[in-house]
């Protein structure tokens, strides 16, 4: 029977759940009351586990009048809230949507950033969510942070100038800090309940909590400061069990210090668990000595073994693509050789291995957001758009959603009409499945009976995968208008982008499980398959901010805390599998995974090519229509034969004898189907942004510039394109001779190699502005680009404008320069400015070999249409549209 605080270091697979029931059902055959035990762990998962261990071995030992569900076992948080709230009112707890809400709120009213909506909503928005929550489980809230504001800001520029960040400017990362502080605290002063953290101090600060005879700590590594406090304190006796090996949960707070000042502590009793019941001796001595590489005081590792054969040794996958090559790997392994765990480092890589397991056709499961979840979500918002907006941008996106009631061919035609505003958005027949649902309010009702009656019987008939992100959709706009009291539109949508659903996942008992490390964490496979992903050289610029937040005001190194914690995230990938075990990676990193006794390089060349997608029709047209209610447009599509994509695809190469830059520079086929040949392009605010620019240009040029009537942003654009101006006139001693300039040419006229083309073939382009001194000339294209990163991409055009006007004014092209005139430079991170700049770099050969290979492209299209469609099928895109038109070009 336990009698003292004990902490037990258990090596992987070494049944560190067994013990603690073995443990558990020991003392309550002691006479120990189950409620009297607690156990914590951190998943409901693990809980889940748990449980079912307990309750086994309470059936194995014929204990009776007793289950598992006698005990107390709780995650950290459920076991907070339970003692908290649980003679309370109904009590809700923030969750990440609401979060990530509330945060996006602050950022958007400052107008923080200047990345695309889309990028700060996915990407930045749950990164500083994170990067908030990791901050409060030290404890650190905003007042903190305003009161230690100098002493931070001095370290955060200390940090920035040692040169760890590199894709901001100092002054960007001084504002981003301000941006930062003012959306936590506009969280903290809005969010109406409690979030996971507050949970934890609150119950920490209770003065007459609970207290358990015997406190055992599953996953003890993983612990942060407040959760090791509530465990020592929580319990007479403790029992806790973890590995600092497989500590992987630093960007949570977990403190691998907390773990390693328990292991220095001579008032409690140590174990270790050294045999291993999982892998074979090969796979763990590799796992081992690849870890005994980084660190070298590892005493648990010294005896740390298995039971199981030798087996073969660990395969180094060296490829281009990791992720490609997990095609290949899955083909050699036999199905008698049993599952197969797919894992990955971040999410970026389970969006492309699923997407590539969905192109092959290959069956699996997944506890991770996959690619077809991802779309089915941004498919019902688009959806929602087209319902609730009258902009024709937003009515046509939701038209080619499989949610409208009509048939693609039929959604085309409308958006040909409204593009070419032939017709108004009311004077479509409101008997039409899509235009019947629209003119409604935004209520909690309106949308809910959307769902209802059209999206989850669409939903049902595409897959699951996308009935349940539905689900999870309907579940989140029902948060907004708990949450929210300002029911517009626009937070609204806000909202719907930025939710997110942990629960979320494509589920079933596949042979294979597509998975990340750190939900793999007490998982096993037979075999493995990991593709690992080194973290970067250079911090990001939250990171230091958050780094010097807490070395500040906690005297913490952060740095220190997550020393190696890469080397632990391979280590549990490692020790995964049973059987066999492929680490997949780049040329680069591979033989930093190499260790010759116990793995070997294979280079796996026979990766499969690209093949046509085999969709197998989930988006059928008919049926769509059908359960929308448009039965005779549903038999009308039965009984057409016609394959109208396809004479739209060949009338358009057929027709199309005017080529433009930005026509034949779409490299992708279904950009080129989507935005050109079925004209769904969609007009962007950065569009607009940059037509407003050139307008002003122009208007510059010819003195009709009228400064009282512009705002201020206009006006600093305007001085950005005198400072571009003035620099040529200076530079070159020339003068502005024309502006907005049509220029176009016989295609036969512009390469030798298309000499032999016919004279009704074209190339049109639009000049900004033209220089000249009489003899001498440059030509200016005005770009709108944040930053130069598609300098070269423009210099190709460039090229094009330069040839177009030599043959329209016979000059020699030796006579005429280019230059690249920014006039809207400014960083990702609002500092209210922006500024211009002047390229003077020439167009060379790799610009002249673009060129050429865009015109031979579209050429070869033009003349065999069925190339372009051979093309289509061989590029897929993640992208709804994308499939439902693959199965009308098959």
């Amino acid at each position: 029977m336990i009698n003292r605080d004990t902490l037990v270091i258990s090596n992987p697979g070494t049944g560190k759940t067994t013990m603690i029931s073995n443990e558990v059902i020991n003392l309550i055959k002691e006479g120990v009351k189950p409620e009297k035990i607690l156990c914590i762990t951190f998943t409901n998962n693990a809980v889940g586990e748990l449980q079912k261990s307990i309750d086994k071995l309470l059936i194995d030992n014929k204990i009776k009048n007793v289950t598992a569900y006698d005990v107390n076992i709780y995650t950290f948080h459920a076991l907070a809230f339970q003692e908290l709230f649980q003679s309370k009112a109904e009590k809700n707890i923030v969750s990440y949507n609401i979060a990530r809400y509330l945060i996006y709120k602050k950022l958007r009213d400052l107008e923080a950033f200047n990345y695309g909506r889309e990028y700060v909503i996915e990407d930045i928005v749950p990164k500083l969510e994170n990067a908030i929550r990791y901050i409060k489980s030290f404890g650190i809230m905003p007042v903190d942070i305003a009161k230690n504001r100098d002493i931070i800001m001095e370290s955060l520029r200390k940090k920035y100038n040692s040169g760890i960040v590199r894709n901001i400017g100092l002054e960007e990362e001084e504002y981003l800090f301000d941006y930062f502080y003012q959306a936590f605290n506009y969280y903290e002063e809005n969010k109406e309940n409690p979030d996971f953290n507050d949970l934890l101090f609150q119950f920490q600060k209770l003065e007459d909590k609970k207290t358990y005879e015997y406190v055992f700590v599953d996953e003890l590594q993983d612990v942060n400061d407040i959760e090791s406090r509530i465990a020592m304190s929580t319990g007479n006796v403790k029992f806790l069990v973890g590995d600092r090996k497989q500590s992987i949960f630093g960007f949570q707070g977990g403190a691998l210090s907390v773990f390693n000042s328990l292991i220095g502590n001579s008032g409690i009793e140590k174990k270790d668990l050294k045999i291993n019941y999982r892998s074979t001796e090969t796979i763990l001595a590799y796992s081992k000595q690849y870890y005994l590489k980084f660190e070298n005081d590892v005493p648990e590792l010294e005896n740390f073994r298995g039971t199981n054969k030798n087996g073969n040794k660990v395969k180094i996958v060296e490829v281009d693509s990791p992720e490609e090559s997990v095609m290949e790997i899955i083909n050699s392994i036999p199905v008698s050789s049993g599952n197969i765990g797919i894992i990955a480092r971040t999410n970026s890589q389970i969006d492309t291995i699923s997407s590539l397991l969905d192109r092959y056709s290959i069956d699996y499961s997944s506890d991770s957001n996959v690619h077809t979840i991802n779309q089915a979500k941004k498919d019902i918002t688009a959806f929602l758009k087209g319902i609730l907006y009258d902009r024709p941008d937003d009515i046509i996106n939701a038209m080619v959603t499989p949610f409208s009631g009509i048939s693609l061919k039929e959604a085309f035609k409308i958006a040909e009409s409204l593009r070419s505003e032939e017709n108004t958005i009311d004077l479509f027949d409101s008997s039409n499945p899509f235009f019947s649902l629209r003119n409604k309010e935004l209520s909690r009702e309106n949308i809910m009976d959307l769902f209802e009656s059209r999206i989850f019987p669409i939903a049902s008939s595409i897959s699951r995968e996308y009935f349940l992100t539905a689900a999870t959709v309907k579940s989140s706009i029902g948060e907004f208008f708990d949450a929210e009291r300002d029911y517009t539109r626009k937070n609204f949508f806000d909202f719907l982008d930025l939710s997110y659903s942990e629960n979320s996942s494509k589920s079933g008992n596949s042979r294979i499980i597509l998975t990340t490390v750190h939900k793999a964490k007490g998982r096993e496979f037979d075999n493995v398959i990991y593709l690992p992903k080194k973290p970067r050289k250079s911090d990001t610029y939250i990171d230091i901010i958050v780094s010097s937040i807490i070395e500040e005001i906690k005297r913490i190194n952060v740095d220190d805390e997550l020393k190696n914690e890469s080397v632990r995230i391979d280590f549990v990938a490692f020790t995964r599998a049973k059987e066999e075990l492929w680490v997949c990676t780049n040329r680069r990193e591979a033989p930093n995974y190499l260790i010759p006794e116990y793995s070997e390089m294979v280079a796996y060349e026979n990766i499969p090519e690209k093949q046509e997608v085999t969709v197998p029709g989930k988006y059928n047209e008919a049926y769509l229509q059908f359960v929308s209610g448009d039965y005779n447009g549903a038999k009308e599509t039965l009984s057409s034969k016609e394959n109208w994509l396809k004479n739209i695809i060949y009338e358009f190469f057929q027709n199309k004898n005017v080529l433009s830059f930005s026509l034949i520079s779409i490299e992708n086929p279904f950009f080129m189907l989507k935005n050109n040949i079925l004209k769904l392009n969609e007009k962007t605010d950065a569009l607009y942004y940059g037509l407003n620019a050139h307008e002003m240009a122009e208007s510059l040029y010819k003195n009709e510039i009228k400064n009282e009537l512009l705002g201020n942003v206009d006006k600093q654009i305007l001085s950005n394109i005198e400072s571009v101006v003035n620099q040529i006139k200076s530079g070159f001693n020339m003068e502005q001779i024309e502006a907005e300039v049509s220029a176009i040419a016989r295609i036969n006229q512009m390469f030798e190699e298309f000499s032999g083309q016919p004279d009704n073939i074209m190339f049109f382009g639009k000049i900004d502005a033209v220089f000249s001194d009489g003899k001498k000339y440059v030509i200016l294209d005005y770009k709108t680009d944040k930053t130069i990163e598609k300098a070269s991409h423009h210099r190709v055009q460039l090229l094009a404008y330069k040839i177009l006007y030599s043959i329209k004014n016979n000059i020699n092209p030796e006579n005429i320069d280019t230059a690249i005139g920014y006039i809207s430079m400014r960083g990702k991170i609002n500092t209210h400015e922006n500024t211009s700049g002047l390229i003077y770099k020439q167009p060379d050969k790799r610009s002249e070999d673009s060129l050429k290979k865009y015109i031979s492209k579209f050429l070869e299209y033009k003349s065999n249409p069925d190339k372009f469609i051979e093309d289509y099928l061989k590029q897929p895109s993640e992208d709804t549209l994308y499939e439902r038109l693959a199965e009308l070009l098959k």
